[in-house]
């Protein structure tokens, strides 16, 4: 889903995503860095997501943003035709519907695990991740619902 972004020809959006790639990088960096021993395995694990997402995040949006300042309007605007069609629309709208389901269910299968293996923080970090999936997915539905 995260690679689905593709090449968005919104400036904007290339500029935030690189932007929040940026920060994110700084605080799984800082994290890496400043964390004692005690820490444990499930803090250098976020830790080191927040540096590999923030790291993509950044390279995407400066790549796509130089992308997009290399490219004639002629073929922006046949990129721009080509993602507006309605069966691109639909694909990606059942690929994302798909893939909240295997998501959520594959997070709710390994947090029964968990549970019954008696790991209590990994339970808990999985059951919000399928909260936050499931409340994200319900909000975006509804403002897209509304927007068209």
């Amino acid at each position: 889903m995260f690679c689905r972004m593709g090449l968005d020809l919104n400036k904007r959006f290339q500029q935030g995503l690189a932007a929040v790639g940026a920060i994110s990088l700084v605080i799984g960096l800082f994290l890496c860095f400043t964390m004692n021993d005690a820490a444990g395995y499930s803090m250098g694990l976020f830790s080191g997501m927040m540096t590999g997402i923030g790291a993509a995040s950044l390279v995407l949006g400066i790549g796509h943003l130089y992308k997009i300042s290399r490219m004639s309007e002629e073929m922006r605007q046949k990129l721009q035709n080509q993602a507006d069609d309605e069966r691109v629309r639909a694909i990606n709208a059942e690929a994302s519907r798909r893939t909240v389901m295997i998501v959520g269910i594959a997070a709710l299968v390994i947090s029964l695990a968990s549970a019954l293996l008696g790991n209590v923080t990994v339970t808990f970090t999985l059951v919000g991740t399928i909260y936050a999936i499931l409340i994200c997915f319900m909000i975006i539905a509804h403002l897209l619902e509304k927007k068209m």
